[in-house]
């Protein structure tokens, strides 16, 4: 990451694959080592969350991929 003046934050420009990607940002004050959470995403400990996790089964001779099953669940 490298620090833009003209707009006062940092920049990446990366390569990724297709997929989900998941990730936070946390922010450490000048002399003080801890990590502050709050300061870049805000507090959302009132947010309800719904996840849905999709299972899938490809054997060595298949050509595709077989979906083997679903589960969904809130989590606050």
């Amino acid at each position: 990451m490298f620090y833009n003046d003209s707009l006062e934050h940092y920049e990446a420009h990366l390569l990724l694959k297709q997929g989900v990607f998941n990730y936070a940002y946390s922010a450490r004050k000048i002399g003080n080592p801890a990590l502050n959470w709050e300061d870049t995403d805000g507090s959302h400990y009132e947010t309800e969350n719904s996840y849905t996790i999709l299972l899938y089964y490809k054997g060595f001779n298949d050509n595709t991929e077989s979906l083997v099953g679903v589960k969904s669940f809130k989590f606050q």
